[in-house]
């Protein structure tokens, strides 16, 4: 007989602002001469802006009125020159905005471009010209007096869909994204084990714990750690997970009871 258990899954839900643009998938491909990685997202492409640090070498892309879906933060990629990629949710209010930064070896030239409806980083060869963590100065307005003294304040270029550069002196880590305490957390389908399965009018409903012992009830279509529920059948519940660009299909069955 197979068991099924009621689990009560308590959801705590955090004010912010809500971003309907996910970013839902990635990819890494090898090029002739680079790498690069899609980002997908669930309305299309977002407005972004990227800027590159020195110390370590930093490529750093923020999509604005994103919300950041893919689940882990901490990709390994170790080829192409580029050690890892790392993703957030920067920050929430008054503008969502989901980060991605690439951690590389060294200063290396790259691109970020939109193609076929996803938004492209391309990283490729060393590049003789170090990164730059701050703008440099801006002449002055035509016409200024050579008598006033110009403003040593930073000045920043900041445009949507183009380059900028960032000064990070005095200032927060600039990649370090808020505290995300509380933010719904998502299933490791990995680490679940399969309890139950209830049939309703609206559909099969799947019954899981994790390794913790915390609960989950889920439908067709619920968010996973990196990928979603494809279906629920009377005696499995199966997924597809994303990993390093590429789909797998994960199966759980009820297990029987031993007589």
């Amino acid at each position: 007989m197979k068991r099924i258990t009621l689990l009560i899954h308590l959801l705590f839900f955090t004010s912010g602002a809500f971003a309907q643009n996910l970013l839902k998938a990635y990819a890494i491909k090898d090029l002739p001469e680079g790498i690069s990685i899609e980002l997908e997202f669930s309305e299309g492409v977002p407005e972004f802006r990227h800027f590159t640090l020195t110390n370590p070498p930093r490529i750093v892309v923020d999509l604005v009125n994103v919300a950041y879906g893919l689940g882990e933060k901490v990709f390994v990629v170790g080829k192409g020159g580029i050690e890892r990629m790392r993703g957030a949710q920067f920050q929430r209010e008054p503008v969502p905005i989901a980060r991605i930064v690439l951690d590389v070896d060294g200063f290396r030239t790259y691109n970020v471009s939109q193609s076929d409806g996803k938004l492209v980083i391309y990283v490729g060869g060393l590049s003789e010209e170090p990164y730059k963590s701050e703008a440099p100065e801006l002449p002055p307005p035509s016409g200024e007096s050579e008598g006033i003294k110009e403003s040593k304040k930073p000045q920043y270029k900041m445009e949507f869909g183009e380059k900028y550069f960032y000064s990070s002196r005095g200032k927060k880590d600039p990649f370090k994204p808020e505290s995300l305490e509380g933010e719904e957390e998502l299933l490791n389908v990995s680490e679940a084990k399969l309890l139950g399965i209830i049939k309703t009018d609206e559909g099969n409903v799947a019954l899981l714990q994790d390794r913790r012992g915390v609960g989950y009830v889920l439908k067709e279509g619920d968010r996973v750690r990196n990928g979603r529920v494809v279906r629920i059948e009377s005696d499995r519940v199966i997924f597809a997970t994303v990993d390093f660009g590429f789909t797998r299909r994960i199966e759980l069955k009820l297990e029987e009871e031993k007589k």
